[in-house]
This record gives structure tokens, C-alpha cells and sequence, in this order.
């Protein structure tokens, strides 16, 4: 019988033969891109560990400016993912009878857009539709680190959860952060049927059912269960299940790390093998595995500690509303030096 699980990428909007990318050259770099006829423009990552880069450069050549802060997946533009290998141009559709992995990234601008590629607005109707929060005041928030604001604004405004989700894309800039950690801001003020929408909706975007990539959502989930262990501690395991895909490791990682700082006994049961993952060839996942364990107590937690302390590589890590760079060695001295204190 044929391998069924390997063919050539199709369109995932208009079902049509996706031709092989070809190096495009771009205003601030190139990238491997191709165009459908149905409007579509995709990407292709070929590792698979740059998806956030290659989601902006197709964003970047459907909308056909860089002015692209504004827009809302779902609203201004669809977007969708396959696994891809570049080499041979085909779709993987069995992640696991894959040596060489990248993503495909596909963007179609939605119609009825204006001339700057933005969906107009409907105009404000009715009483009190003032108090509706537009992405550009959440945007201005975010800059602000105005966490409490938000996360009262979110309680009758359903809206300030989908900015936050649309605004968490690049894990290379502050703002996606400070939106990661407003997301515990919304789980304290939020209803907890809303909050609990939330959820379902960032586990949904990390499958590959939903044709998206689920950009930040293990951090997010870990926000909330840090804002309320109580009630959503049940998402522990479910956000420690995240690391088994590459993609989603390091997210899994700082979102327990997160969590374990107000609810550690949840999160105590469901770690192990940390010592295996602090070998992980990604520099976040070996700082946030050390800062997970020093969270949990792990009990091996010294000798991770040693095992990392000449590690050079740099990491990004959010603290107090801003985003530093800081090798991993550093991370494990600064938290051998608190263990002997």
C-alpha cells in the first residue's frame, strides 16, 4: 500500500497545489515564500523553531506593508499551518515519521479590508458601547504595564481576551509578555465561565485541528491557574503535556513555572525527568526547566543547577514588566546562590 501520511502541500483556504516557496527578498530581510491564486501568501519555516518570524514575514507580504500591529486573526486575516518538509515539498501529516520537520505558514488578507489592508470598524451603536474596549487602547495598556486596568476592563468586555490572544505572537517583544501576564489579570476579574471559555480555546489552537499555532497559550494557561489555583488547577497536567511537542516546551515550562509560584502543590506531581529536559538544544527550555525547579523544590535541583552553571547560551526572560536577555549559566549561578543562602 502507498505511504498515505506524505503529499504535496494544498491551499488550505482554496484547496489548490501549493508551489515550492522560493526565496523572496524582503525590506528587512527574505524569506521562503509563494503566493496562491487565491489571495493567500504562506511561508515556510524549515525547521519549525521560527514559526513566530515566519507567521509576520507571510503577514507582512498578504497585507503588503509592515503595519500590521492592528490586525486580528479571524477578523482581518485567516491563517493556517502545516507541517512541511521543504527539502522534499511535502506535507507531513505523521509528525512522528518525520526527520526533518519545518511548518508552512499560510495568511489570506479577509475581503472588505481598506486600502491600508484593515477591516473597517461598524460604528458605536446603542447606550454604552463606549465602554467597548478597540485593540489600539488595549495595545496603549499593554505599553503602559496597566495589568489592573485590564483586567477590569475584561470583566464585561469579552473582547479584551481576544486582544490579548492577538497580540501574543512574538515571543521576541515585550508586548507579547505583558499580554501573556494580563491574561492572569482577566482570570481574577473575569467570570469563571469566561474564563473557563478561555481555556478551552487555548488548548483548541494547539491542535492541529484548528489550523492554528496557539502562539502563547501554555503561558496563558499558566497565568490563569497562577491567578486562581483553586479553581483551574485542573490544567496543570495538561499544560505539563504541552512540552512533549517541541514547539509548545519552553511555553509549558515558564506556564508552570508561573503556576508553581502561588499553586506549587499542583504542580509538584505532575514534573519529572527535568534533569532530561535541561539537555533540551533550546536555550529557553534549559533556563526555564532551572527556574521550574528551583519553583517545585525538585530534589535535584543543585546538581541541575551545577550542570548548567557554564552555560553561555542566552535565553529571554520576562521580569517585572520587562523582557532581558540572560544566559542560562547565569540563571542556574543566580539560583545556586539563593539555594546556599
Amino acid at each position: 500500500m502507498a505511504d498515505m501520511t506524505k503529499y504535496a502541500p494544498e491551499c488550505p483556504f482554496c484547496g489548490r497545489p501549493a508551489q515550492r516557496p522560493q526565496l523572496r527578498r524582503m525590506d528587512f530581510g527574505q524569506a521562503d515564500a509563494g503566493d496562491c491564486p487565491c489571495g493567500a501568501v504562506y511561508v515556510c519555516d524549515p525547521t519549525g523553531r521560527n514559526e513566530g518570524e515566519a507567521y509576520r514575514d507571510a503577514l507582512v507580504l498578504a497585507k503588503g506593508d509592515w503595519e500590521i500591529d492592528g490586525l486580528e486573526t479571524g477578523t482581518d486575516f485567516d491563517m493556517a499551518a502545516l507541517d512541511y518538509d521543504m527539502k522534499s515539498h511535502i506535507r507531513i501529516y505523521n509528525r512522528s515519521s518525520a526527520v526533518h520537520c519545518g511548518r508552512l505558514i499560510f495568511v489570506r488578507m479577509n475581503r472588505g479590508t481598506s486600502a491600508s489592508g484593515r477591516v473597517q470598524p461598524p460604528e458605536s451603536e446603542g447606550k454604552g458601547a463606549e465602554k467597548v474596549i478597540s485593540k489600539k487602547e488595549l495595545i496603549a495598556l499593554l505599553d503602559e504595564a496597566a495589568f489592573d486596568e485590564i483586567g477590569r476592563r475584561s470583566a464585561g468586555d469579552k473582547n479584551v481576551i481576544k486582544y490579548l490572544i492577538a497580540a501574543s505572537y512574538d515571543k521576541d517583544n515585550v508586548r507579547t509578555w505583558r499580554a501573556i501576564e494580563a491574561m492572569g489579570h482577566v482570570a481574577r476579574h473575569a467570570r469563571v465561565d469566561v474564563v473557563r471559555e478561555t481555556t478551552r480555546k487555548l488548548l483548541w489552537s494547539m491542535t492541529d485541528e484548528s489550523g492554528g499555532i496557539g502562539w502563547s497559550a501554555p503561558e496563558m494557561l499558566g497565568e490563569i491557574v497562577r491567578a486562581n489555583p483553586l479553581e483551574y488547577c485542573d490544567l496543570v497536567p495538561l499544560i505539563w503535556h504541552c512540552q512533549d511537542e517541541d514547539l509548545f516546551r519552553a511555553g509549558a515550562l515558564w506556564g508552570l513555572y508561573r503556576a508553581a509560584q502561588t499553586g506549587r502543590e499542583y504542580v509538584i506531581p505532575v514534573v519529572a525527568e527535568l534533569d532530561k529536559l535541561a539537555e533540551d538544544p533550546n536555550p529557553a527550555v534549559r533556563g526555564y526547566v532551572a527556574l521550574l525547579a528551583d519553583a517545585v523544590d525538585w530534589p535535584g535541583k543543585g546538581a541541575l543547577f551545577q550542570k548548567l552553571l557554564n552555560d553561555s547560551s542566552e535565553f529571554s526572560l520576562y521580569r517585572a514588566g520587562m523582557l532581558d536577555r540572560l544566559a542560562v549559566g547565569g540563571c542556574a549561578g543566580m539560583l545556586l546562590n539563593k539555594k546556599s543562602k
